[in-house]
């Protein structure tokens, strides 16, 4: 029975070993990334056309095989306009994130906390660079794992008689973590512009471990990427956003291209279609539909597997949803600050 129980222990601290090692292949990633911009880039803070911004995003992929996982994220941001000088504002937010995998409860929970800088070179040109600090958490339950002994040929025992201990209880650790990035915008008017810059995560190599004696950290997390609206013609606008992220030995490129049709563009009655695709390489195509109503967003998208992993999911990939409402405030007239940043 000790035999046994070391060999149920040595399995778990093994499969541990691997799951920690993989945490380049285990961060957040949205196949709508340009909707999820808090957590491409914390400088991103407060980059919008409004003074407040609510958004959210939920993601449930591979229902299809028994390693599923879902995805939700919930980030508030906002603009704080310096009384004394035009040319500047900050922007202040938060980023709370929760995935979970497996049978196993594989989790992530994190929070952070993010500030960014604006400063206007001119009116088409700007400059933020932005930080954000948090922790994390990872947990397991092994309450959900079943084991090669518990299996006695034609039929399965929950609890064997032996009396070993099958459920060996739910581990979890906290890490700090930092962010950093840089973010420049080109701008000629509300519907063309561009946002490129690069973010990294995970700056200070957290250790990471669910057991004594790992001495693993997680690897830091690049994200370079390019955010762009071109004004066509009235009413088409042509969406584009490319993004590479490399996290250790793991790496992905997306690509997205949409077009945006404004069906009403009356004060107060503003209404738009957006329809594209995205493709991460190697991976899945990604067909999205985004309806803009007034200051609210939501968009949809699901993944459609193309990658050899597509024997296992018959192409199905994953729902992706997100959402967005900015609040835009009405300033007193001797307070009122000019942000052309749209």
């Amino acid at each position: 029975m000790k035999r046994k129980r070391l060999l149920r222990y040595l399995s778990v601290i093994i499969l541990l070993s691997c799951l920690t090692k993989s945490y380049g292949q285990n961060e957040i990633h949205y196949s709508q990334f340009n909707n999820a911009t808090l957590n491409l880039n914390p400088a991103l803070t407060g980059i919008f056309n409004g003074d407040k911004r609510i958004s959210g995003n939920y993601k449930s992929q591979w229902r299809a095989v028994p390693v599923d996982y879902f995805t939700i994220s919930g980030n508030y941001d906002q603009k704080i306009y310096s009384k004394k000088n035009d040319k500047i504002f900050f922007g202040a937010g938060a980023n709370f994130n929760f995935d979970q995998a497996g049978d196993g409860k594989f989790g992530l929970l994190n929070l952070n906390l993010l500030g960014s800088f604006t400063y206007m070179v001119n009116r088409h040109f700007f400059i933020t660079p932005g930080i954000g600090i948090g922790f994390g958490q990872r947990s397991i339950n092994s309450a959900g794992l079943n084991f090669g002994d518990q299996w006695r040929g034609d039929y399965f025992e929950k609890n064997p008689t032996s009396g070993e201990k099958i459920d060996l209880d739910k581990m979890s650790f906290f890490y700090p973590d930092a962010a950093a990035g840089l973010n420049l915008r080109l701008q000629n008017s509300a519907r063309t512009k561009i946002d490129a810059g690069a973010g990294f995560c995970h700056l200070n190599a957290p250790k990471i471990q669910f057991y004594d004696g790992s001495d693993s950290k997680l690897p830091v997390t690049m994200s370079v990427y390019g955010l762009g609206s071109l004004y066509l013609a009235q009413p088409f606008d042509l969406i584009l956003n490319a993004a590479f992220r490399k996290s250790d030995a793991y790496q992905e490129t997306l690509l997205g291209g949409g077009l945006k049709i404004y069906l009403s563009t009356r004060r107060g009655k503003e209404f738009a279609l957006v329809a594209g695709v995205n493709y991460r390489s190697d991976d899945a195509w990604v067909p999205t539909l985004e309806v803009h109503v007034n200051q609210l967003r939501v968009g949809a998208s699901y993944d459609i597997n193309n990658s050899p992993f597509q024997i296992a999911t018959e192409k199905k990939g994953g729902l992706e949803i997100s959402a967005q409402y900015i609040i835009t405030e009405v300033k007193p007239l001797k307070d009122y600050r000019s942000c052309p940043v749209y």
